[in-house]
């Protein structure tokens, strides 16, 4: 992702917080739209109206955030529930907004069959009225009135634009291709990114009225706005950016790295752990003390006793001469113990813990290279 295009939107946001919310442009309506759109749902008063009267009062601020001269969704919502009250409530309340557990595919399945299911009914009841079909942009409007900490609102042509010039490198796509697990994530990086601009954030917190405007304390409308803004005033000016194809080439390449670099980090800590057991193991052997015991050099037959260990490493003094042997099962020239066949096995699994911690980082070290 362009971080640096990233912030210098967030930067002209900033510089231009004065015309976005000057009285010409009010933009600030959005948040207003919100706080209305909630309590006027939530006012006892407003219970006992049926769902279109309450969702027409409840939208009044907020239909030309939907609406425009060509198409009309929420006014197609009410025409709709006037006629199927029942069905358009349980489109809403079980399918658009049906729990999803924080899981954003379910969430666009239930987005998808919302549309399906409206389109069948406005089929049914208001066959040639295409400005009410419903689409992605209103549905996302209707899951951010009722739930705007959980949710985003999306506009094809404004986030297809933002998208390619922060090159994101995951596709939204549209139609049948859209993904709303890419939309939200983009959105999500454009709030971490934010961190970076506390004066930004202070001047748009001094801006919210409680009274007036919805506390956007996720920050979920603030970031539409800024990909609207971003488009409506044109800060993309002299900002160039790679074609969408070639960030989404990137991005999964880069996303490969990552998953390679984090697989040989977990085989790292696994060797790591591998070899500190194994040391530990064989410390444990460290314990064991030979000195004084007697042997026997059943070449000679004669006996010896043990002054010098070095864990399997011994060394012998016989009436004659002094001799050193490993303890290892592979070695037949050694002494023989009283109970020579259990101190054999027991030091011949010492060098095999060895051999196993040698091998261990010998792969460690070519990991690590």
């Amino acid at each position: 992702m362009n971080l640096n295009n990233l912030h210098k939107l967030l930067d002209c946001y900033e510089e231009n917080l004065n015309l976005i919310y000057n009285s010409e442009h009010d933009e600030l309506f959005k948040w207003r739209a919100i706080k209305h759109f909630q309590e006027t749902w939530k006012k006892e008063e407003n219970r006992d109206l049926s769902f279109s009267q309450r969702f027409n009062l409840a939208k009044k601020e907020s239909s030309v955030l939907i609406d425009n001269s060509r198409i009309s969704p929420s006014n197609g919502i009410v025409k709709l529930a006037e006629v199927a009250e029942k069905e358009v409530e349980h489109l809403f309340f079980d399918v658009l907004l049906a729990d999803d557990g924080g899981n954003i595919e379910k969430r666009q399945n239930n987005m998808d069959a919302f549309l399906e299911k409206t389109d069948n009914l406005l089929t049914k009841h208001y066959p040639q009225f295409w400005k009410y079909k419903q689409d992605r942009h209103a549905a996302s409007c209707y899951l951010s009135f009722f739930k705007p900490e959980e949710n985003y609102i999306y506009r094809y042509t404004e986030v297809e634009r933002f998208a390619q010039y922060i090159e994101f490198g995951l596709d939204i796509g549209s139609g049948a291709s859209f993904r709303l697990d890419a939309y939200y994530k983009m959105c999500d990086e454009v709030i971490a990114a934010l961190e970076e601009h506390p004066t930004l954030k202070e001047k748009q917190k001094k801006l919210i009225e409680p009274d007036e405007h919805y506390d956007d304390k996720a920050w979920h409308l603030f970031v539409f706005n800024l990909i609207w803004c971003a488009s409506t005033y044109n800060f993309y000016r002299g900002m160039t950016h790679k074609p969408k194809k070639e960030s989404i080439k990137d991005f999964t390449i880069a996303k490969m790295r990552e998953k390679e670099i984090a697989e040989l980090e977990e085989k790292r800590v696994e060797l790591v752990s591998s070899i500190e057991l194994l040391e530990s193991k064989a410390d444990s052997f460290k314990e064991i003390s030979l000195l004084g015991i007697q042997v026997t050099d059943k070449s000679t037959d004669t006996m010896g006793t043990i002054i010098s260990q070095d864990v399997n490493r011994i060394k012998v003094k016989y009436p004659t001469c002094e001799k050193s042997y490993f303890i290892n099962k592979k070695f037949s020239a050694r002494p023989y113990f009283e109970d020579d066949s259990e101190i054999v096995e027991l030091f011949t699994e010492y060098d095999e813990i060895k051999e196993q911690i040698k091998r261990l980082k010998s792969e460690l070290a070519r990991l690590k290279s």
